[in-house]
């Protein structure tokens, strides 16, 4: 099947134009009914810089291959991309939920058995932030007094001091004055539509570009770095008094935070706020996290810290528009509920509601990584 449309961006986009920002150098996928005429400028989603729509969408849409089931043998499982035909046209989607499940809201949030639809699967990503251009490649931001990284050496008190140095990309861990007190690494996130004023992070779509929408915040993220060991790995750190590096998260629950063991040689490594452990609570004045400081590091002096990817999970939910009166729902043993990536503009079982396993036409293989927008470098490619 080619893919049409945007509704299950950043998965797989329809026909659309590649957008390049010149000055944070991040690339973007807009398809075709979110193209801003020829010339018209608009703002970067990743820097808040001005980017000029060629107003062309001049790439193919994705190509996805669909495995048909045979009879009923196949098990469905929840976060199948899958196929199904509605008013006899097929459309790509994502399957949320199975019969016997029960669908039901906090908020607008769309939960599933009492845990938010997304927390049942690898939803897919949606870059929030990325550091992994060099210096001497960002040569907009600096100039015009956007600052390229986003994230800041800081003390306790996220006060900001010398206690990381940043090269190509790279951050290392410096020795502090006092060995005792650890050097911390803070993300302030930047509002692009307010002046890159400090503000807390929302669920932005980069390449709904045309939408105006109101933007909730989040509150799950997902941080990739390169991590490798200094000299003096063994050195104790973090307000735990533990070694090995340390990313912290704020949720509304409380700090959060994971603790691994550094490795000898650069690797990559991830670290999910939803499987973070809790921090005491009479720990958190000695951790720089706040609601628009969502994450901090700490390592070790010498620790590299390289490529830093921050991204949020898709959060299916309702919007202002849906209908709520009919949560909470329970699937019958034919009913299935899907929905798009794309949640700001999917036409999916939010309006037609259930659908039953005769439309499923089939499901394709997550056999690769969805190509998030603003990944580099960001190519279209075919779903095979």
């Amino acid at each position: 099947m080619k893919v049409a449309g945007g509704s299950m961006a950043p998965t797989w986009v329809g026909r659309h134009g590649e957008v390049r920002c010149e000055q944070c150098l991040s690339s973007l996928r807009i398809v075709t009914a979110m193209m801003p005429p020829k010339g018209q400028a608009y703002v970067c989603p990743f820097c808040g810089g001005e980017v000029t729509s060629p107003g062309v969408a001049d790439r193919s849409g994705d190509v996805v291959a669909v495995h048909h089931p045979r009879g009923n043998d196949h098990r469905w499982q929840r976060g199948d991309l899958v196929a199904v035909r509605r008013n006899g046209i097929p459309r790509l989607k994502r399957l949320v939920a199975l019969p016997g499940d029960v669908l039901a809201l906090d908020g607008l949030r769309l939960t599933v058995n009492g845990r938010a639809a997304g927390d049942h699967f690898d939803a897919p990503l949606i870059v929030v932030n990325q550091d992994w251009l060099s210096d001497s490649e960002a040569e907009g931001p600096s100039s015009e007094g956007r600052p390229f990284s986003w994230w800041q050496p800081s003390d306790a008190q996220g006060r900001p001091n010398r206690g990381w140095a940043r090269q190509d990309s790279a951050w290392t861990a410096a020795r502090s004055r006092d060995d005792a007190m650890p050097s911390w690494l803070v993300y302030r996130h930047r509002n692009v539509f307010h002046s890159l004023r400090e503000d807390t992070i929302r669920d932005n779509y980069p390449g709904n570009v045309s939408l105006v929408r109101p933007l909730y915040e989040v509150d799950r993220l997902v941080l990739t770095a390169n991590v490798q060991a200094g000299p003096d790995a063994s050195v104790a750190t973090g307000p735990l008094g533990e070694g090995g590096i340390e990313v912290y998260f704020w949720t509304p629950d409380g700090i959060v935070m994971h603790r691994r063991p550094l490795p000898r040689d650069m690797s990559a490594m991830r670290f999910y706020s939803r499987d973070a452990v809790l921090v005491p609570a009479d720990r958190n004045a000695t951790i720089p996290v706040t609601q628009k400081r969502p994450v901090a590091i700490t390592a070790p002096p010498g620790t590299v810290v390289a490529g830093l990817l921050l991204e949020r999970p898709v959060e299916y939910r309702l919007r202002r528009t849906d209908a709520t009166e009919s949560f909470p729902l329970r699937l019958g043993e034919d009913q299935f509920f899907v929905l798009g990536d794309n949640v700001p503009v999917s036409v999916d079982s939010r309006k037609w509601g259930p659908i039953r396993r005769d439309d499923l036409i089939g499901w394709v293989p997550a056999t690769a990584e969805p190509i998030a927008a603003g990944r580099l470098p960001a190519q279209p490619i075919n779903r095979e």
